[in-house]
């Protein structure tokens, strides 16, 4: 019961920061606030406004302009969203208003994903999806993001996880909120890093031998997700509760 409890917690306090990055005004690169773990798939429109993401696609100085105009609207249509859902900062959402969220940010994300493909050539694309399943992996807000990500539908699909091996990811995301909960807040970098390592080695035992190739094809080429830095929720690892980038 505890274990559950905690973990309600942390999702609710996952929706609170989101509600209250969203409605804060933008400032400077890396727009849209956190929308990666629990939310979906991780927002195209907000990687793409990352510098060091723009880089590595070697986007033209128009694209670099339709990503910029692409964040501001769907940041705008988050917080619209989050207005029409009746949430307000600070608040602890209910259950209820948790699912509804999640909801209309999955939906909102895929609306994005049609949008920023009609902005980048294939290749670039191919790219994108690349360093957002790196970044879904290493990145996010909460130290368990690789048992979390490699369960979510689209990447569940192309590695043909099972049943059994969903059920043994979900078991390592309950057993991490005790330990996450010892680690209080703003928790030990170092502390926070080890266990996030600890964490994604467990994460990554579940899969098998073929499915790790499959994965790492999936990835390609390394990207440093610690470069992506989002609004309103510090910088680098170490700094929040699941001590990466973004936490």
């Amino acid at each position: 019961m505890r274990t559950v409890s905690c973990l309600k917690l942390v999702a609710a306090a996952t929706v609170t920061l989101t509600v209250s990055a969203a409605l804060a005004q933008p400032q400077g690169r890396g727009r849209g606030g956190f929308f990666g773990r629990g939310f979906g798939a991780t927002d195209p429109t907000t990687l793409l406004t990352q510098e060091s993401v723009q880089k590595d696609l070697d986007l033209t100085e128009d694209q670099k302009s339709k990503a910029t105009a692409l964040a501001d609207e769907a940041q705008q249509a988050r917080r619209d969203a989050i207005q029409a859902l009746g949430f307000q900062p600070g608040q602890m959402p209910t259950e209820e208003e948790q699912q509804a969220m999640q909801k209309k940010m999955q939906e909102l994300t895929a609306a994005n994903k049609k949008k920023v493909a009609d902005v980048l050539v294939p290749k670039q694309q191919e790219r994108l999806d690349e360093i957002a399943i790196q970044y879904s992996i290493d990145g996010g807000f909460f130290a368990f993001a690789a048992a979390m990500a490699l369960q979510q539908d689209d990447l569940a699909k192309k590695l043909d996880i099972t049943d059994d091996q969903k059920h043994k990811l979900q078991q390592i995301v309950e057993d991490a909120g005790p330990k996450m909960q010892e680690l209080g807040f703003p928790p030990d970098p170092d502390q926070s890093a080890k266990l996030r390592t600890e964490l994604k080695e467990k994460a990554m035992g579940v899969l098998t031998a073929d499915q790790k190739v499959k994965l790492e094809k999936l990835e390609g080429k390394k990207f440093d997700v610690s470069t992506i830095q989002m609004r309103g929720f510090g910088r680098g690892r170490g700094r929040g509760p699941g001590a990466g980038p973004g936490a």
